[in-house]
């Protein structure tokens, strides 16, 4: 949805924020000393890290499209 398949993304894990999930969600990765740096529900992605988008335009026009089907948080095979 946002990058191409496989694309590589540089972000910055900010310890400054907490994620605290409320219901059902799925951990989407895990970090040493990190309760929950990414976690999604549906096609919603909630995360610790940062993007700049600033140096990525093209990802932060594609961030406003609204995800293809294929890409819902539980059709992932990683989650």
């Amino acid at each position: 949805w946002i990058g191409r398949r496989g694309q590589k993304l540089r972000g910055y894990l900010n310890p400054n924020w907490q994620v605290t999930p409320l219901g059902p969600v799925r951990r989407l990765a895990s970090l040493p000393n990190t309760a929950h740096p990414l976690v999604g529900y549906q096609n919603v992605i909630g995360s610790q890290v940062h993007i700049n988008f600033a140096a990525h335009a093209d990802l932060l026009r594609r961030f406003f499209l609204p995800p293809r089907n294929e890409l819902l948080v539980d059709s992932l095979p990683w989650s």
